[in-house]
């Protein structure tokens, strides 16, 4: 061995190196994916409804939560934007189809960098196109969505 290396006691092989690396990227990467948790939600007659007491995410203006409704193919993004006003989006990215994720912003298409701001409009491409808007309505504390 020569001079450098008997004097690096607590260096690092490449080969540590490479997989400490990689473990820091994909923790870095699921903590970033984990900003905002997906329901479950059952639909009834085309329609979803949304019990504001069971989602706490949803109890201040700004906040939103992104829902998987049983007979309905595509997820569905719920914005508060007032005390009385709520906006329900489809999570399906324009461009290809692929699921954007909401971040406090904006929502972001992971598959190519598509960004859409909160109301749904595309601010970034390659998307160009809105997301599409579902009819909502509020009533004694609960979010009707309207998937027609």
């Amino acid at each position: 061995m020569n001079e450098k290396s008997q004097s690096c006691d607590p260096c690092v092989s490449r080969r540590e190196f490479l997989t400490l690396s990689g473990s820091a990227v994909v923790g870095v990467a699921l903590v970033g994916c984990a900003t905002t948790a997906v329901y479950h939600l059952p639909a009834d007659q085309g329609k979803a409804l949304v019990s504001l007491k069971d989602y706490p995410e949803l109890a201040n203006v700004g906040g939103m939560i992104q829902l998987r409704i049983s007979s309905f193919p595509d997820p569905v993004i719920l914005i508060r934007k007032d005390d009385q006003k709520y906006l329900a989006l489809s999570a399906v990215c324009t461009h290809l189809r692929c699921f954007v994720r909401p971040s406090k912003q904006f929502l972001l298409c992971p598959c190519h960098g598509s960004t859409f701001d909160l109301e749904g409009n595309a601010v970034r491409g390659p998307a160009e196109k809105p997301l599409k808007r579902y009819t909502v309505a509020v009533s004694d504390g609960t979010v009707e969505i309207y998937l027609g």
